[in-house]
């Protein structure tokens, strides 16, 4: 499993970075609140990373820290919610918006999601 990755911004595309460390770059699908966070530069990043196993491939997932990977995670094990979903609706606003939302019984805040409607809006609630 890889925890984390540390190294320098390359690259930027509209949900994805890549990430060069030690010569390998990796393209890492971010939240796109996160991902207007990251610069180029000399300074090197760091992300806590989830990694996304399929038949077809692997995709890794970045976060800028360890609650919003947590979250993540949450949103990921909630059925009919994959890794792009889960990742969709944290683009949509703060990771403590989504939180409050979901412990006051807001699904709104999350049918404003592409591919989100009120059926999976109301399970990431429950």
């Amino acid at each position: 499993m890889i925890y984390s990755l540390n190294g320098r911004l390359t690259s930027k595309g509209d949900n994805f970075a890549i990430v060069e460390t030690c010569g390998i770059g990796f393209k890492v699908f971010l939240p796109r609140l996160s991902l207007a966070k990251l610069s180029f530069g000399a300074e090197p990043i760091a992300l806590f990373c989830y990694l996304h196993l399929r038949e077809d491939g692997a995709e890794l997932y970045g976060f800028l820290n360890e609650g919003d990977r947590s979250f993540f995670e949450l949103l990921n094990s909630v059925n009919g919610v994959g890794p792009k979903t889960a990742l969709a609706i944290m683009s949509v606003e703060k990771v403590e918006s989504l939180t409050a939302a979901i412990l006051e019984n807001r699904p709104d805040l999350l049918t404003r999601t592409a591919g989100v409607g009120k059926k999976i809006a109301e399970r990431v609630v429950l």
